[in-house]
């Protein structure tokens, strides 16, 4: 069988795609990968044929890197990647602290129209007790996504500030119909969304990236609030997306009516929960559909979300449609 790095005897000459592996990447992007690469031959000499010891050796030719090629490959494939412990305690509970202060004083933003989910206002959204949870020297997020922008390629305005998201415990959930509606929520493939969608927006940023601030990895039949995704649905939505935004009404509508949380959506099928613990981070491609899970736990969910974009950002974002990686140029260098 072919693998990323695989040779064109072994790969294209053969034509055997569906051989064809892809280390770092899930099940279902796997399957992804073989139909992309199947219906846009020109990217296997780019993906599939490249030399073995240039992909082996990118560690060592970019030694500055700190991201690894699974987690390349996951992002190009998956959409996502899970970063365990990439955020120092010290950080997490500084934020912690600052949240349940403003808790305490009331200082809370109730805008949002889930009545189980709660924000802070701007002002303390900024507050470098969030922002730190990725400015700060000593959290992994920097370096890794400039790993996937390219370095230099940072928007550093979109670090400064933070989604500071608080899902409470659904209290009209009594003990004995936790499990039920966990399971039922665990096979929901319509309540995805797609940030900026549901208000027309296309490409709003480029990363989003997700601060984990208590733990969402206990009893595994039971939703906490967990960030759930549906991998490699960037790539299947990308076609129905294009159509969307070159539609007459200039794709709001459009969009809208793509966006899960439309009776219209796609059902995508069963999400992916995950599970994480506190000072874990998810970084998700802009487009792939995602959603937060009920919280069925007797405690708050913590999250705080830095929505991330390139440098060059209003530059790349029409082009951005027809090639999903254009903005991840470190991505695109390291699997070249």
């Amino acid at each position: 069988m072919a693998s990323v790095g695989g040779t064109t005897e072994d790969a294209s000459a053969s034509g055997d795609q569906e051989g064809w592996q892809f280390p770092g990447a899930s099940l279902v992007a796997t399957v992804v990968w073989r139909k992309i690469l199947k219906e846009h031959p020109s990217l296997v000499d780019l993906f599939v044929n490249s030399n073995p010891d240039h992909i082996r050796d990118a560690r060592g030719r970019f030694p500055e890197l700190d991201s690894t090629l699974d987690e390349h490959h996951q992002f190009f494939g998956d959409g996502y990647i899970h970063l365990k412990g990439a955020v120092p305690m010290e950080q997490v509970n500084n934020a912690l602290r600052h949240i349940n202060a403003c808790i305490g004083r009331g200082d809370l933003d109730r805008t949002i129209p889930d009545p189980t989910m709660v924000g802070l206002p701007s002002n303390h959204a900024s507050s470098p007790a969030i922002t730190d949870l990725f400015n700060d020297s000593k959290s992994r997020l920097p370096t890794v996504v400039q790993d996937l922008l390219g370095r230099g390629n940072l928007d550093p305005s979109s670090t400064m500030h933070a989604q500071v998201a608080l899902r409470f415990p659904s209290a009209a959930v009594k003990a004995s119909e936790v499990a039920a509606r966990s399971a039922q929520a665990l096979k929901d493939g319509k309540g995805w969304h797609i940030d900026g969608f549901g208000d027309g927006h296309h490409s709003a940023f480029a990363l989003l990236v997700g601060v984990c601030l208590s733990d969402t990895d206990g009893d595994p039949n039971v939703v906490s609030g967990n960030f759930a995704v549906h991998p490699g649905a960037h790539w299947t939505l990308q076609s129905e997306v294009k159509t969307a935004v070159s539609s007459p009404d200039g794709g709001a509508a459009s969009l809208t009516r793509i966006d899960g949380s439309s009776k219209r959506a796609t059902d995508l099928g069963p999400p992916v929960v995950l599970r994480m613990k506190k000072g874990d981070v998810v970084i998700a491609h802009q487009k792939l559909p995602h959603r937060g899970m009920p919280n069925f736990s007797p405690n708050i969910r913590y999250q705080c979300y830095f929505r991330i974009r390139h440098s060059r950002h209003a530059a790349l974002r029409a082009e951005w449609l027809d090639d999903l990686m254009l903005p991840f140029e470190g991505t695109r260098a390291i699997m070249v």
